[in-house]
């Protein structure tokens, strides 16, 4: 029970890094495209 509890905190976190990460990613590919 408590490691799920502990799934549940980590879970939205990694959800924010890696749709932050998409969007890095996004950005770098239209500054490589603009230039």
């Amino acid at each position: 029970m408590k490691q799920r509890k502990l799934f549940c905190e980590i879970s939205p976190l990694t959800y924010k890094i890696s749709s932050f990460k998409e969007q890095v990613k996004r950005h770098i590919q239209l500054l490589i495209d603009n230039n």
